[in-house]
């Protein structure tokens, strides 16, 4: 899947510069443009993804290019974050956004608020591209509550929404209400205001709703939320349907929005086929699906619940159904007589629709117990289905194919640690469960001269095969600074600016810990790193507090580095791990730490400290993210060599 295009528009070199650096670490394309002219020129050569604008531009003003673009057909989809290098009131902010922009960010901004921001409105996007391609076809209302402006819009809408006095959809969720039966009202009010206050996960529900000519209707809510990077939800996508008469095409468009929104955030082959089988069991409860698939370099095809696993009805039947031919809707069963594929007794109809998409290749079956119409509405649903599922199915498979790959490399650039006598390491690098968020945590240890002992954890930001490479030239140069004899604080301030001068090296985090053994000194310099854990030899487990000082690549200044100091006791065990053990989407870091604290009370060695802090990261909600964690116990002989 290619990154998405950013194009950052603004007459300061310097924010151009620091956007551009800090959206390409996020792993986005960007091309910049200081005036108008230069960004109609590039649009022009190809539509991106989403525009960063300033206010005030040489040859133009950003709010009234902004109204200009949104009024264009063919840019109008396309989100618009309005940026200002001068303090707005919020009046000036409001009008912006009135204008037709998206989003507005007053200078400074602040890296982590930029990135989090683009990738919000980006996830709305997508959402919305989705949704509109699946109910383009029919006419249903499609709107979306963007929680981060505050405001409803609408993509698409249905006759009985309009009201008279103006040929539009209500402007607002009371308007909407107005035209509800009073005794739905109370209830769809509800939803509504969930939605408004970004709490409202999905909803299907029902209701009537007075038309303009004053019949009564019904209207079918159904949507799920949109959620950011951090899996906070910003905003509500739905769709409203017309279930007042002949509703099947509208239904079918229903569930092919419902299994686009579920689709979107899967990260496996396996999670796509879960959700296969949901849509087979409850939304088509009278449909049996079976799916033969091959993708990526798989030469064999994959066969997912197929009626007669070890005969020769597969081949059969893909053959019956050749991968580039058109699909076969079939009321009369007979039809299978003259192949050597033999249906199971009591289906009546069947829909075999072939699929060639994005690299992946096969066919999928649903057979029906009863007579289906399989009319031209009814066959272009089976065709997107299978598009869509085939679609989810190739991408998983080329995310599982990447992760396999930056597994093994991440794994093979992990080194075997030097180690002193006196101290016993543990140590495990506990992988993404999910998705392609791998790569990027490393360690180190190394012995400096026989009373002193350096262990290094670090993250790089970022994921992947790149991020694996970034961590090992990291770990060699951090290795090579220390054994040179440099301060601490030096150290983080060379590499920091190793990082700093080359906007191709994405940031990271880094804490290092170092051990004298004459003294039983333990001193902890962070770069932006969570703080380690220690257990005393009692069992006793608590949080070390550490200086933090900022992220690698960020401008870290030598004199205002600081570290921290505490003497260890023999029996003590200090624990260091990277973020994902303790950071997950959707609760607080306070929360992870809590989880890990009590798990590790008690714990008398290193090896027992890395078995309960393995056992955390595989109860993680979402392990969607690496975790490396590293446990090192001061034995109780320890005494320099």
């Amino acid at each position: 899947m290619l990154p998405a295009t950013i194009l950052a528009i603004d007459d300061s070199l310097e924010v151009l510069y620091a956007s551009r650096r800090a959206l390409r670490r996020a792993g986005f394309e960007v091309v910049v443009a200081s005036t108008v002219a230069e960004a109609e020129a590039i649009w022009a050569n190809g539509r991106p993804d989403l525009v960063l604008l300033d206010v005030n531009l040489p040859d133009g003003n950003g709010i009234e290019l902004s109204h200009r673009w949104k009024a264009d057909p063919d840019r109008r989809s396309v989100p618009i974050i309005l940026r200002s290098g001068v303090s707005v009131s919020a009046a000036e902010q409001a009008f912006g956004l009135v204008s037709g922009a998206d989003g507005y960010l007053t200078e400074p901004v602040e890296t982590e608020v930029l990135v989090a921001t683009v990738q919000a409105h980006l996830r709305i996007a997508q959402l919305i591209d989705q949704i509109e391609l699946v109910v383009s076809v029919a006419e249903i209302g499609s709107f979306l509550w963007d929680g981060v402006a505050r405001e409803l819009i609408w993509r698409s809408s249905i006759a009985m929404l309009r009201r008279p006095e103006r040929d539009s959809p209500p402007t607002d969720f009371s308007e909407l209400l107005d035209c509800v039966h009073p005794e739905d009202r109370k209830a769809l009010a509800e939803i509504l205001a969930s939605m408004e206050r970004n709490q409202l996960e999905r909803v299907s529900h029902g209701f009537g709703f007075r038309c303009a000519d004053g019949t009564l209707g019904y209207l079918l809510l159904v949507g799920q939320a949109v959620r950011d990077y951090t899996r906070g939800i910003v905003g509500f996508s739905a769709i409203l349907v017309d279930t007042s008469g002949p509703t099947a095409y509208a239904v079918d468009t229903q569930r092919l929005v419902l299994y686009s929104i579920d689709l979107a955030s899967v990260d496996t082959p396996e999670e796509v086929l879960d959700r296969l089988d949901s849509v087979a069991g409850s939304v088509l409860s009278s449909c049996e699906m079976r799916l033969c698939w091959s993708a990526g370099e798989a030469r064999q095809p994959t066969c997912h619940e197929w009626f007669q696993p070890d005969s020769g009805h597969q081949s059969s039947l893909t053959e019956l159904a050749r991968l580039d031919a058109t699909p076969l809707f079939v009321r009369d069963p007979s039809i299978f007589e003259s192949t050597t594929f033999s249906p199971p007794p009591g289906q009546r109809s069947w829909a075999v629709v072939p699929f060639r998409v994005a690299g992946a290749h096969g066919v999928l079956v649903m057979a029906f117990p009863d007579i289906q119409r399989f009319d031209e509405p009814q066959q272009h649903f089976f065709r997107t289905f299978t598009n869509m599922t085939a679609l989810a199915l190739a991408q998983t498979s080329l995310l599982s194919a990447q992760r396999i790959i930056a597994n093994t490399l991440q794994h093979a650039l992990l080194p075997e640690p030097e180690l002193l006598p006196g101290l016993t390491l543990g140590r495990e690098l506990l992988v993404a469960q999910r998705g392609t968020l791998v790569g990027g945590d490393w360690f180190d240890g190394y012995v400096v001269d026989d009373d002193h002992q350096i262990l290094v954890v670090g993250d790089v930001v970022g994921h992947g095969i790149e991020a694996a490479a970034h961590s090992a030239m990291f770990r060699h140069t951090l290795r090579t600074l220390c054994l040179s004899g440099f301060p601490m604080a030096a150290v983080l301030h060379k590499l920091d600016q190793l990082i700093y001068r080359d906007s191709r090296q994405p940031s990271g985090t880094l804490l290092i810990l170092e051990v004298q053994l004459s003294t039983r000194t333990l001193t902890l310099t962070a770069a932006g790193h969570p703080p380690p854990i220690i257990v005393s030899a009692s069992g006793e487990s608590r949080v070390i507090d550490v200086e933090p000082n900022t992220l690698l690549g960020f401008g870290l200044v030598a004199k205002h580095a600081a570290s921290t100091s505490i003497r260890l006791e023999p029996g003590d065990i200090v624990v260091a791990f990277t973020d994902g053990l303790v950071e997950q989407r959707g609760r607080t870091i306070d929360t992870g730490y809590r989880h890990l604290l009590d798990a590790l009370q008690g714990a008398h060695s290193a090896t027992d400290a890395i078995e309960r802090a393995r056992r955390v990261a595989l109860a993680r909600p979402a392990a969607d993210d690496d975790a490396l964690v590293i446990a090192v116990r001061l034995n109780s002989a320890a005494a320099p060599a």
